[in-house]
């Protein structure tokens, strides 16, 4: 899936995610997060937002849904917003019962 940080305003690419922020409560108070049991993504970001190739890890009510997953291997694309991968294969999340998981648009 394709999002975009609601506050950051960059855009990435869902590699992951889990049910709650695993990151523990240090991390959680350096970062401000509120509510360490929604579920967290693990997002690359387009290196054109931020210019050095980055991995961040974000709340899910700080994500904005830009289009769904699906098996997309070199590029994903969304308008003219282009995401290059390196031949990963990237799909929608799944929880552990292996239902989709959904993101606010």
């Amino acid at each position: 899936a394709v999002v975009r940080h609601a506050h950051h305003g960059y855009t990435g690419v869902v590699l992951g995610w889990n049910a709650s922020c695993e990151a523990g409560a240090e991390w959680c108070a350096r970062n401000g997060v509120d509510d360490p049991r929604q579920p967290f993504y693990t997002i690359l970001v387009d290196v054109r937002d931020r210019p050095a190739a980055q991995v961040t890890y974000v709340a899910q009510g700080a994500l904005r849904l830009l289009s769904g997953g699906g098996g997309a291997s070199a590029l994903l694309s969304h308008g003219t917003r282009r995401l290059w991968l390196q031949s990963q294969k990237i799909s929608a999340p799944t929880d552990d019962s292996g239902r989709p998981c959904t993101l606010p648009h």
